[in-house]
């Protein structure tokens, strides 16, 4: 079940005009559930979790975390630059359009 994190002011409090954040409460009757489960079938808990364990590694190693960092940065750094170029042709379009021609003078 989902309720709303909190209205104190706190960390996860909406400010104006944001959707208010959600808690997922846990249901201890399907925690209990699952608990039996892994209890009951090791060999199948075991395969669940080596799983999980190597989806983590392949997905959020620090190699991996890396790279995605870096290609954000890359893209970052890019688009600055491409919005810096973009400010210097609109400044010389100005000065071009802006300045006295030989014909007004």
């Amino acid at each position: 079940m989902l309720a709303p994190v909190g209205t104190t002011g706190g960390v996860g409090t909406p400010r104006g005009g944001e959707a208010p954040m959600m808690w997922a409460e846990p249901d201890i009757a399907h925690m209990k559930m699952l608990m039996r489960a892994v209890f009951s079938s090791p060999t199948a808990a075991k395969k669940v979790g080596t799983g999980a364990r190597d989806f983590i590694h392949r997905h959020f190693s620090d190699d991996v975390v890396a790279e995605i960092v870096k290609a954000r940065l890359r893209y970052l750094r890019e688009e600055r630059a491409s919005v810096e170029r973009g400010s210097i042709i609109k400044k010389r379009a100005c000065l071009l359009y802006t300045s006295p021609s030989p014909r007004d003078s």
